[in-house]
């Protein structure tokens, strides 16, 4: 009942949003080379990517995680605006003389730890809910200072790649509502592609992950359903949690890499282009993926 009453109030507010997603990906589909680039030029774009899949989703009954899409994006909007800020920040800089362009930190040396609940309005009730004395809300703070590079597979990977933290900045222009700024780090690797890796895990807070992971769950709890007898529907849910697990994990690594090599080499604006052309390239990999497992 509560999931209904919050799907339909999303659907009150944003009655378009389904619609326009479908119409636009159907004119994608019998466009030329020109209009598609435009279109994931497009998706490359915070707001517009994170709602991507609406449509489909909606097509095929995915109700509760269309919800959580819509969700995640109007929660994630404000940091999603200081990026493209950013971005257009930079892109003046280049293009304008006159214009001096300050950035953050240097992209190109360091990579600052990315954060789920940072600028959003949800930090701040979370704060409210720590000076009230909410042990849950410290808790869930303190996780999401976490990245995945903190987890025992981070530190799997991070052993395998030889990475090591060389040097540790504060960046003076990103804090959170408490006032602690988010720290940037610089690695080594003595291995080939360990640098990037260890900035692309800094890019995955651990709640991103969690709520990525989320999105999927009703998806496998819809296949336990699926067919006629117990064995049908285990292997049903047996083949949508590997499926649901390829695009989880496509979709983090897509964003996680693409936003690293993008800003590494293009600043801010590369690393809001990166995710998007990674996030377009998880999908399609995950895409062929599934199919195979169809």
């Amino acid at each position: 009942m509560v999931s209904q009453v919050l799907f339909y109030n999303q659907e009150q507010k944003y009655p378009q949003i389904q619609q326009d997603v479908r119409m636009v990906k159907e004119h994608v589909k019998k466009a030329d080379t020109t209009d598609k680039g435009l279109f994931y030029a497009l998706e490359s774009l915070p707001p517009i990517r994170r709602i991507a899949s609406l449509g489909d989703k909606m097509d095929n009954g995915d109700t509760l995680p269309a919800v959580g899409l819509v969700g995640l994006a109007l929660m994630n909007l404000p940091e999603d605006m200081r990026d493209i800020e950013s971005a257009t920040n930079q892109i003046r800089g280049l293009t304008d003389k006159t214009y001096k362009y300050d950035p953050l930190y240097n992209r190109k040396t360091h990579q600052h730890a990315f954060s789920f609940f940072r600028g959003t309005w949800v930090e701040k009730r979370l704060h409210k809910s720590i000076d009230k004395g909410n042990k849950f809300a410290e808790k869930l703070y303190n996780m999401d200072k976490l990245t995945l590079d903190n987890t025992k597979f981070g530190e799997k990977v991070q052993n395998i790649f030889g990475i090591e933290k060389i040097d540790v900045k504060s960046v003076e222009k990103i804090k959170d509502f408490k006032g602690d700024f988010a720290k940037a780090y610089q690695f080594k690797s003595k291995i080939f592609g360990g640098e990037i890796t260890a900035r692309a895990m800094k890019r995955l807070p651990l709640l991103s992950v969690a709520a990525i992971a989320l999105l999927e769950i009703p998806k496998i709890f819809k296949a336990m359903n699926k067919g006629e007898t117990i064995g049908e529907q285990a292997g049903n849910t047996a083949k949508q949690t590997v499926k649901s697990s390829i695009n989880a994990t496509s979709t983090l690594v897509g964003i996680g890499y693409g936003g690293a090599i993008g800003a590494k080499y293009a600043g801010a604006t590369g690393s809001l282009i990166g995710m998007g052309v990674g996030a377009i390239l998880g999908s399609k990999l995950s895409e062929k993926l599934q199919g195979i497992i169809a």
